[in-house]
C-alpha cells in the first residue's frame, strides 16, 4: 500500500486571489434585512390587529355592561316610581280619614259643649228653685 500511495501524486493549487464579489454580499445582507424586516412587520401587525381586537372586545363588554346598568336603573326607577304612586295613594286616603275623623271630633265637641251648657244651666234653675223652696218652706211654718 505504501508503494501505491508513493506513486500518487496529489496537486493542491490554492487560489490566493481575494476577488470577492461584494454586490452579491450585499445584496444577501439587503435580502437577510428584508426578511428580518418583513417578518417584525407581520408581528407588529399581528399584535396590532389583537390588542384592537381586544379593545374592541372590552369596548363592546363595557358597552353591554352599561346597557345593562341602564336597563336595571330603569327598571329601579319604575319600581320606586309606582312605590311613590301608591304611597301618595295612601296618604291621600289616610287624609281623608283623618279629616273624616277630625269633622265626627269637631260634631262630639261641639254637642259635649252644648250637653254641658244644658246641664249648667239646669244646676243652676235647681239651685235656684231649690232656695226658693226653702224660704217657702221657711215661712209657711213660722205663722
Amino acid at each position: 500500500m505504501r508503494v501505491q500511495l508513493s506513486d500518487t501524486i496529489v496537486v493542491v493549487e490554492m487560489d490566493n486571489s481575494r476577488n470577492l464579489d461584494m454586490d452579491a454580499v450585499v445584496a444577501e445582507v439587503k435580502a437577510q434585512y428584508e426578511n428580518i424586516g418583513n417578518r417584525t412587520r407581520a408581528e407588529a401587525e399581528t399584535w396590532y390587529k389583537t390588542k384592537c381586537n381586544n379593545l374592541e372586545a372590552q369596548i363592546a363588554e363595557a358597552e353591554e355592561r352599561g346597557e345593562l346598568a341602564v336597563n336595571d336603573g330603569q327598571a329601579h326607577i319604575k319600581e320606586l316610581e309606582e312605590a311613590l304612586q301608591r304611597a301618595k295613594q295612601d296618604m291621600a286616603h289616610q287624609i281623608r280619614e283623618y279629616q273624616d275623623l277630625m269633622n265626627v271630633k269637631l260634631a262630639l265637641d261641639i254637642e259635649i259643649a252644648t250637653y254641658t251648657k244644658l246641664l249648667e244651666g239646669e244646676e243652676d234653675r235647681l239651685a235656684t228653685g231649690i232656695k226658693a223652696i226653702n224660704i217657702s218652706q221657711q215661712r209657711s211654718r213660722l205663722p
